[in-house]
């Protein structure tokens, strides 16, 4: 019970990240050329980022791909987020499974789409893997020229998804087992709901009523659901739902350390003739190269929310010292001389450095979805 409050209440202030990919497939090798997803998808993607999401967008995908880009879509989904997986293209069942069709699979034959297409539940299964808040996928996949299987085990239209893990929320374009004809009709309305204030369950669900209503009454979308959180990826109260990073500046501060620039010497004198004589050591000049600021890191976050690090050099200043090259040799003084000693103290130069308090690093906080993107 705790996991789940903590679950919401991520989900009500905001920090969890919102993905989305999006597939249109349109080129096939094995069935009719589709003129409709590529915009679609293309316009389901900008309509997603108005909303907060970060998106992937794909268009035909064969197999391999199509696999490997919703693996790579799982990998960037972490606990609590949102994942929103659109597909336009074809689609179809096996067995009463739902399948989505890669470019490269001929779909007339029964055993391509069981092994080589990409089923329905093992998407919504990667997404969920990583304990993700909400898991909505629309697809866009029931056309009614897709031919399913040459021996009758296929069928057209999307079939059922037998486990659906909680916080799944599944929206076909048309009931089960039914096909829609290539139009942008679902599209247009998906794109006019999504944004609303509405929780999503309601949303999906008005949508499915708005199609079937706009269609006549011959298109119903079936959706599919799980326990849906809820959550709102539209209007003026969710705006403020979608998370977003911010540099925090370090901290520094001014230290001075003393720099030996003449260590401690003595000086030797005595009077020969009624003339003062000096004995000292011999000193040249030299560079000292001392610390001035501690290397550090910038931090910038652009416009992807992806922080990006900079390394800011060390400085350093150079200090004059005295070194001794020859010191003193008391015999060069007098054996009948009468001498003395005198300490001559060390000198310092004070030199000024920064240095790192605490290095610059980054947080998330709660915005409107607007200043994310």
């Amino acid at each position: 019970m705790r996991m789940v409050l903590l679950f919401l209440l991520l989900l009500e202030v905001g920090f969890a990240k919102k993905l989305a990919l999006v597939i249109g497939n349109s080129d096939y090798k094995y069935m009719e050329y589709l003129s409709s997803p590529k915009a679609d998808a293309r316009a389901i993607k900008d309509k997603l980022k108005t909303l907060g999401f970060t998106v992937t967008l794909e268009y035909d995908l064969d197999e391999a791909n199509m696999m490997a880009t919703i693996k790579r879509f799982q990998s960037e989904l972490s606990h609590g987020d949102i994942g929103f997986f659109y597909y336009s293209g074809h689609g179809g069942q096996f067995n009463n499974e739902s399948f989505l069709i890669p470019t490269s699979v001929n779909s007339t034959d029964s055993n391509s789409i069981r092994y080589h297409a990409v089923k329905v539940e093992e998407i919504l299964s990667r997404m969920s893997s990583v304990g993700t808040a909400l898991n909505l996928l629309v697809l866009d996949a029931c056309r009614d020229d897709t031919p399913i299987g040459s021996k009758g085990a296929g069928n057209k239209g999307l079939g059922q998804v037998i486990n659906k893990p909680t916080g799944s929320l599944i929206l076909y374009s048309t009931g089960m087992g039914k096909t829609a004809k290539d139009s942008r009709l679902f599209n247009q309305i998906v794109l006019e709901k999504l944004g609303s204030s509405k929780y999503i369950l309601n949303v999906v669900n008005d949508i499915s009523r708005e199609v079937y209503k706009q269609s006549g009454y011959k298109q119903k979308p079936e959706v599919l659901s799980s326990l849906v959180p809820d959550v709102k990826l539209g209007g003026e109260n969710s705006g403020g739902s979608c998370s977003k990073v911010v540099r925090v500046p370090g901290t520094y501060t001014k230290v001075k350390e003393r720099i030996l620039t003449t260590k401690s010497y003595r000086i030797y004198k005595w009077t020969e003739n009624d003339v003062e004589k000096t004995l000292k050591p011999k000193f040249s000049k030299v560079k000292k190269i001392v610390l001035a600021s501690e290397a550090s890191f910038r931090l910038k976050v652009d416009e992807n929310n992806e922080v990006k690090k900079m390394l800011i050099p060390a400085t350093y200043k150079r200090v004059t010292v005295n070194k001794i090259i020859e010191d003193v040799d008391l015999n060069d003084i007098p054996k009948y001389a009468n001498y003395r000693a005198m300490i001559v103290p060390a000198t310092y130069n004070v030199v000024t450095k920064i240095v790192v308090v605490t290095p610059e690093t980054t947080k998330t906080i709660s915005v409107p979805c607007s200043e994310v993107n």
